[in-house]
């Protein structure tokens, strides 16, 4: 996926679920499902775009992808805790990861 596809992907998922509470379905968003279907190539794209627009579709796209959760159990919710805990541990295992 470019970068312009996955900016493109990443406002139609915004727009179209900027109104939903729903976890499950902001996450079955068809631009959702491109986005996580791209792999790790994307995480890249995701952590940047994560960094100005904090949301927990960032959050669950980033652990769907790479299967890991960087901070504790009892932080869910505390979205701009939980991306700053995935910026940390980018900084930390992007080498391993690309």
């Amino acid at each position: 996926m470019t970068d312009k596809e996955f900016a493109e992907h990443a406002e139609k998922w915004e727009h179209d679920t900027s109104f939903m509470s729903s976890t499950t379905q902001i996450m079955a968003h068809p631009s959702a499902k491109e986005i996580i279907n791209a792999g790790l190539d994307v995480v890249p794209c995701i952590i940047a775009h994560y960094q100005v627009s904090a949301s927990v579709r960032w959050d669950i796209a980033l652990q769907e992808i790479i299967g890991v959760c960087p901070y504790s159990k009892k932080n869910r919710g505390y979205v701009l805790s939980n991306r700053n805990s995935w910026v940390v541990w980018w900084r930390k295992n992007k080498e391993k990861l690309t």
